[in-house]
């Protein structure tokens, strides 16, 4: 699992170790990236990497939970509930809540 604080140098690790991560699955097999070989490329420290996340998959996982919460903010500006066909209503808010009735 990889390390879910807020603090902006957590942040910033991740970031910068996972972008990494997708600029050389460009060139190699996700399978042949090492852990030293994107510490390298990432100008970051192996023990960084190993406070950060636990494997590579932990830093695939991280972006996708962050587009996520990208496009849900996106998704969520400007409207407060969306009704469904079905009569129930989306409280699109954090955390979401269907009700129906």
């Amino acid at each position: 699992m990889y390390n879910q604080s807020a603090r902006p140098q957590v942040q910033y690790t991740l970031d910068t170790l996972s972008n990494m991560l997708y600029r050389l699955m460009e060139s190699q097999p996700f399978s042949e990236i090492t852990v030293t070989a994107l510490c390298r490329a990432a100008g970051v420290g192996r023990r960084s990497y190993y406070h950060n996340c636990d494997t590579a998959e932990d830093l695939v996982i991280y972006q996708i939970r962050k587009k996520v919460r990208e496009i849900s903010v996106r998704w969520t500006s400007g409207a407060k509930t969306r009704r469904s066909s079905t009569g129930c209503s989306l409280n699109t808010g954090l955390p979401s809540r269907i009700s129906c009735g």
